[in-house]
């Protein structure tokens, strides 16, 4: 009687430890259907930082298309992580089809990141009506100037501008304009 009380315990305590390690509710369903309308409402709502977690676990499940990489891109551009939104732009591009908005977005991306010959380029596949209204900040004549002044040796420093050093720590080497 003892014994088959201990079986019994060992056989529950057994499939305690094997099943009780397997996720109890079930996983989201990651058709392709249902990451292009979550991932929507999550970008109409602009929950960036949820629409980032989402989209990355379902390119990880390999559910992958020009829509999501835009929406992924344009999610990391609003936080600021201009590296990974070129990297989803760009994928977006080789995905599906050439849309202004991301060569827009790829613009200020590039622009932000310091990378000047992609910026100039993704320029010149603007039109010319948002060439206008970007008016970019580079000139190539004055950009080649190279100009130095002011005393040498050590100069006074503005706690300001220190501060706003410290505060606008990014990562990268990115670039706060």
């Amino acid at each position: 009687m003892i014994l088959q009380k201990f079986i019994l315990l060992f056989f529950i305590i057994v499939s305690l430890i094997t099943f009780g390690s397997y996720p109890v509710n079930a996983q989201e369903d990651l058709s392709f259907e249902n990451v292009e309308a979550r991932s929507y409402v999550l970008y109409k709502n602009l929950k960036w930082k949820e629409l980032i977690r989402f989209g990355e676990r379902a390119i990880r499940e390999s559910v992958d298309s020009y829509s999501l990489r835009f929406r992924l891109g344009t999610a990391y551009y609003k936080i600021e992580n201009y590296f990974l939104a070129i990297t989803n732009f760009e994928k977006a591009l080789e995905i599906g089809f050439d849309d202004e908005l991301i060569y827009e977005y790829l613009y200020y991306s590039y622009l932000f990141t310091g990378r000047n010959e992609d910026k100039n380029y993704v320029f010149s596949k603007l039109t010319d009506s948002k060439k206008i209204s970007l008016r970019p900040l580079y000139n190539s004549i004055l950009d080649n100037i190279l100009v130095e002044y002011g005393k040498s040796g050590i100069t006074e420093v503005n706690t300001e501008d220190v501060k706003l050093l410290v505060l606008n720590n990014n990562s990268y080497s990115e670039q706060t304009i």
